[in-house]
């Protein structure tokens, strides 16, 4: 029997041992599983728990990794575990580096080797996590195979085909196989599941279908308003202060009703529409709720991957061999509609737009400034929800060579890969804000027409002026109005941004047995390597407009980007005998390894590890060691372009006294919800300083659970440090029966911890850091670094 190299090292050893904790699944457990993808069957390992993206659907910005399915080790990231098949670096599909596993070439998997901690070491950066080795087989003849499977839910429908052919030629010297995969799934959505909840009872997102008036600086008379609900609507008042700071949502009937009411004893008052699951009265009572009930668990996708290895034995001691995958696939994801709403992405509205009604003008003429502007925040539920597609073409070729060196029994092995991931990122549906509020902003409300203007100074007539037809009937968005399909092609959008990934890859490895000591030989494995990774991503015109930014609603603007990094490599590693036939000690080995690093982004750095195993009976062996791991920041990390997605922040509430913003005044940051108001002075100050007017802070309510975070790449990055400690035991079946010999457990305990972690700082906890939650800002300045983060609106 040859030798054996395990995943986690570089030295080849004949007893397939290994000191850190491994597992390794064969075909027939994953075939077993009835599974239509291989990422969906190793799910059921513990490592992977929660932690796999077979369900992603990716998220409403304009991603570059929707509908992949990545592989993340003890929860610790996709970027932090390192992907191999057969023990080499494949093509990344996503800027921070991790691999899709869709472009695996699954029908020839033959194992899946998993080692948990860090293996930097052997492998170098994104192994800090632990390494997953898929391992390839050897096919003789055709192969022809598919799957079909369906949820209980009759969604979810899943198919897949595969055709693999292999043949040896020129008397068993050369070996040739081919592969052709491919694979669809059917989404399935979570309102068919019995453990959705349609409508949340909680406070939540307050951006209704019917639209809303905000009032900040220019509030509404409270007299005006109350006689309007109590003497006209019949219902209670909504106010009790001399203002009315709530907000005022459309009725498709030309009333107003109450919204995300002012803090008191004050409901939703005169809501006459119908109540459905994208616009609801919340549990508190005291706003409506914006729902989105086709929500996907899992999405659209479509895959087909052709691999191809050709293998050839130029001598008894040398070997070639070349292989290519190239994997295209789409993946489709629905999101919600959009939502114009935010300091960010509410939109402004006059108070001459033709639609708006009676109500509506006489509370806008009572404000202190009744002919200006207000704000108006809609969800365009009418509008259809989004369509994103993801499609993806990967493509990697690597060349090699190995053999044998004349001297005990080293070996070589050398290789070259070149790859490249090509992303098309397209999104329908999108909102053209220009375009909306050019139809707020006529005077017939984008229907066509002509009045007679006046000079604005001296008031004098200037003649007839036509406005041309902007869309046919022209469109009412304050109510939950249809649409017109004109007024649709008038303000939607179809946007693309184009992502492209180049990695390029050379090693150098050599490893055999170097000298006899009393418990045996040592071994020795060293090599040297580079690695290049270089992505240029390219944005949609609608998101650069020069002057003007994103004309996209929902989404900030997006410049091109890119940027390219490279390293040089060199690592040993040793197997040492220590104790071999012993009482207590039939065998005993050290392992240890040196990896540095030339990284043109970070400079230089190191990886090492010590790991030790003890065989203390041929029925019972030890493991354990320490590993520092390095993962240098990805291209992705380092020069991603800036975007924006909605991000959840909760509401104050009882149960959730801190949630939301921390500025509203119902929140516990200012003693609402019977927290103390100890800081509630220091709070308000720090709301000033971030540029929240003095005039409404006094009563200001955040309408909505969601803000929108800016995320980007940050050229001064640095590297990021894992310290791996483990222990374990590997027991063997004392016994030899034919049913039981072959059982073994294997018990492990393993810390991870990682130092400089890169990545997005959640925004919650920038939020409560800012504000002095959990002491992150104990003076309350606006200057400090969460707060910065933060931002401000202040001109």
């Amino acid at each position: 029997m040859s030798d054996i190299i395990v995943t986690g090292s570089r030295i080849a050893r004949p007893d397939y041992v290994a000191n850190s904790p491994i597992v390794s699944v064969t075909t027939e457990d994953i075939e077993d599983t009835g599974q239509v993808s291989v990422e969906r069957a190793l799910t059921q390992l513990p490592q992977f728990t929660g932690a796999f993206g077979q369900a992603s659907t990716g998220s409403s910005t304009t991603t570059l990794n929707a509908g992949q399915a990545n592989a993340s080790l003890r929860g610790l990231g996709p970027k932090r575990t390192l992907i191999l098949l057969d023990g080499r670096r494949m093509q990344p599909s996503s800027p921070d580096g991790s691999i899709d596993l869709n472009t695996l070439p699954e029908a020839l998997i033959g194992n899946v080797e998993v080692i948990t901690g860090g293996a930097s070491t052997a492998y170098g950066s994104d192994a800090t996590a632990g390494v997953v080795n898929f391992r390839l087989r050897d096919v003789t003849g055709l192969i022809l195979s598919s799957q079909y499977g369906i949820s209980d839910y009759g969604d979810g429908e899943q198919f897949r085909a595969t055709i693999t052919a292999g043949e040896r030629f020129a008397e068993g010297r050369g070996r040739a196989m081919v592969s052709v995969d491919y694979s669809m799934r059917d989404p399935a959505r979570q309102n068919d599941r019995p453990f959705n909840i349609a409508r949340t009872p909680q406070n939540g997102t307050a951006t209704l279908d019917s639209g809303a008036m905000l009032f900040p600086g220019n509030a509404p008379s409270a007299a005006v308003v109350n006689n309007l609900f109590r003497n006209v609507y019949g219902t209670n008042p909504v106010t009790g202060s001399s203002t009315y700071t709530g907000q005022l949502g459309f009725n498709l009937d030309g009333t107003l009703f109450s919204h995300v009411t002012p803090v008191g004893n004050y409901f939703v008052e005169n809501f006459r529409d119908p109540e459905t699951d994208t616009q609801y009265i919340a549990g508190s009572r005291k706003q409506l709720n914006f729902g989105w009930p086709n929500s996907q668990v899992v999405n659209t996708n479509e895959r087909i991957t052709v691999f191809t290895k050709l293998t050839y034995d130029i001598t008894e001691d040398t070997s070639f061999f070349a292989q290519a995958t190239f994997t295209t696939y789409d993946a489709l994801t629905y999101f919600n509609p959009t939502l114009a709403s935010g300091a960010a992405y509410a939109l402004s509205a006059p108070v001459t737009n033709p639609f708006l009604s009676p109500d509506a003008r006489l509370v806008l003429a009572s404000r202190p400034n009744p002919t200006a502007d207000f704000t108006f925040q809609k969800a365009f539920t009418a509008a259809g929800d989004r369509l994103q597609t993801n499609t993806y073409d990967v493509y990697q070729i690597v060349m090699g060579a190995d053999g044998v060196l004349p001297y005990r029994d080293w070996t070589w092995d050398v290789f070259a890969s070149v790859g490249q991931t090509k992303t098309n990122n397209i999104q329908h549906g999108a909102l053209s804000k220009s375009a909306v509020m050019q139809l707020l902003y006529d005077p017939f409300g984008g229907a066509g027409g002509s009045r007679m203007e006046y000079d604005r100074v001296s008031g004098l007539p200037v003649g007839m002026v036509a406005y041309p037809v902007l869309c046919t009937g022209g469109a009412n968005f304050f109510g939950n109005h249809p649409i017109s399909d004109a007024c649709m092609n008038f303000i939607s959008r179809r946007t693309s941004n184009t992502n492209d990934m180049k990695q390029r890859v050379a090693e150098l490895n050599l490893q055999g047995g170097l000298f006899n000591l009393p418990a045996g030989e040592v071994r020795l494995a060293t090599g040297i390597g580079y690695r290049y990774n270089a992505f240029q991503y390219n944005s949609d015109e609608l998101y650069n407009i020069p002057g003007v930014g994103s004309d996209i609603l929902g989404y900030s603007v997006l410049r091109p980007s890119g940027g390219d990094t490279s390293v040089k490599e060199i690592y040993v590693e040793a197997l040492l005998p220590l104790l071999k036939d012993l009482p207590l000690a039939r065998e005993v080995n050290m392992n240890v390894g040196y990896r540095y690093s030339d990284y043109s982004s970070v400079g230089g750095v190191s990886a090492y590890k010590v790991d030790v195993d003890w065989t203390v009976v041929d029925a019972l062996r030890l493991r354990g060691g320490y590993n520092r791991s390095v993962r240098a920041p990805s291209v992705g990390e380092l020069y991603a372009p800036e975007s924006s997605g909605s991000t959840g922040i909760g509401s104050p509430s009882s149960s959730t006294p801190y949630g939301g913003d921390p500025c509203d005044v119902r929140s516990g940051y200012r003693g609402g919800f019977g927290q103390s108001a100890a800081n509630a002075a220091r709070v308000e100050a720090l709301c000033l300083a971030m540029g929240v007017p003095a005039g409404v802070l006094p009563t200001y309510q955040f309408g909505s659970n969601q803000v929108f975070a800016l995320t980007g790449g940050n050229p001064n990055l640095q590297e990021e440090t894992t310290d791996t400690y483990s222990i374990g035991a590997v027991i063997q079946s004392p016994f030899k029966s034919p049913l039981l010999e072959r059982i073994s457990t294997s018990i492990d305990w393993y810390s991870i911890e990682v130092a400089g972690a890169v990545g997005n700082l959640p925004i919650i906890q920038t939020i409560e850091n800012c504000f002095n939650l959990n002491g992150g800002n104990p003076t309350y300045d606006v200057n400090n670094y969460y707060c910065q983060v933060m931002g401000s609106t202040k001109a």
